[in-house]
Order: C-alpha cells, then sequence, then structure tokens
C-alpha cells in the first residue's frame, strides 16, 4: 500500500475517495525535487520544500542531511554540522556522515574559530 496513494475525486458533487494506482516510485519524490532545484541553484525554494517536508516529518534523517547541505552550500558550516549530526542520530548510515567529515576536515584546516566562537 505505500506504493499507492489515495486520492479524493468529486464526481457530480459526491466526494469518492480513490486508490490511485499510480506507482509512487515513478514520481519524483520529496528528496528527489530538492535535490534537483539544489542543483539548478534554487537553494531558496530547496530549503522552503525542506522546513516543509520536515515539518511533516521530523524523523526523516535525508531530509536533515539536504538541509545540511544547503546550510553548506550557503556557507553556514555550523548549521550545515548540526543538521548532519541530527541525520546521524536518526540514521547512522546517512550520507550525512561522510559530509559531516569532510566539512570537520574542512573547518579544522581554514576556521578553527567556528568550533568555539
Amino acid at each position: 500500500m505505500k506504493n499507492f496513494r489515495l486520492l479524493t475525486v468529486d464526481i457530480k458533487q459526491k466526494n469518492v475517495t480513490l486508490l490511485s494506482y499510480i506507482n509512487c516510485r515513478s514520481m519524483p519524490t520529496l528528496h528527489e525535487q530538492i535535490k534537483k532545484e539544489i542543483d539548478l541553484g534554487h537553494l531558496d525554494e530547496a530549503m522552503k520544500m525542506v522546513k516543509e517536508g520536515l515539518q511533516a516529518d521530523n524523523t526523516d534523517a535525508y531530509l536533515h542531511y539536504l538541509k545540511g547541505n544547503l546550510y553548506m552550500k550557503s556557507g553556514d558550516w555550523r548549521q550545515a554540522t548540526n543538521c548532519f549530526l541530527r541525520s546521524e542520530e536518526l540514521d547512522s548510515d546517512s550520507p550525512a556522515v561522510e559530509a559531516r567529515k569532510m566539512l570537520a576536515d574542512i573547518m579544522n584546516f581554514y576556521n578553527k574559530d567556528l568550533y568555539n566562537p
């Protein structure tokens, strides 16, 4: 049932709920849509989508990872680190593990003051 979604259709002013047989896997997921916005450089739109997604499900580790990527792209390394850590808490196999390590290496090389303001 997870791969299908319910649709409500108004037929002659009568609401009818139908099971959509469109496989949701063939439709772009929220994660894919956000990654596309990031790739296009639409960081504000991507952040809006991430925040809306996290309002619906704050336990989505990948959304926290994407949020960290957005902060990293905007140069806010402290917020990026926080997002990566949250993603790791939720999923120890998250790509945020490597992203956080990479960001830590960059910060160690460039600016140690960000760790202890």
